[in-house]
């Protein structure tokens, strides 16, 4: 394509988006998300049904699994950002991701990734192989 398109190619994607919103209201939810969300037995029975409408399998197996997933999930604990800060096992991690994206926005390695084109062009490199010599460049 040629470089003016490019708006052009970036708002392709609106027009599937629209259509998905305007559909969305008509399309039922997921067993597995009213059953382990919501925890509706009967919603989950009723969207197994339409789903398998043409297959009329064994549902109860995937209840079941469904069920056991739902327990396995309940035992887990969320830990909130303020707690995972305080916990002493992973405080290295975060400080080692802090200092990186620190390390990033005070070099200015993302500016100069934004004019790498410009730069390989004033280096001298034809313009037909800038985009290959910014992908190899990391």
């Amino acid at each position: 394509g040629q470089e003016e398109y490019w708006p052009l190619l970036l708002s392709m994607v609106v027009l599937p988006a629209l259509v998905e919103l305007c559909f969305l209201p008509w399309f039922p939810e997921s067993p597995r998300h009213l059953m382990i969300q919501k925890g509706d037995y009967n919603a989950t029975i009723q969207a197994l049904r339409w789903y398998r409408s043409k297959n009329n399998t064994n549902m109860q197996a995937e209840i079941e699994e469904m069920q056991e997933e739902q327990r396995s999930l309940s035992s887990i604990k969320t830990v909130s950002v303020w707690q995972l800060m305080a916990d002493r096992s992973v405080r290295w991690q975060l400080v080692s991701i802090m200092v990186i994206n620190v390390g990033m926005q005070l070099s200015g390695i993302d500016a100069i990734w934004f004019y790498t084109s410009i730069i390989f062009e004033h280096s001298g490199i034809p313009r037909q192989y800038i985009q290959y010599t910014t992908v190899g460049t990391g």
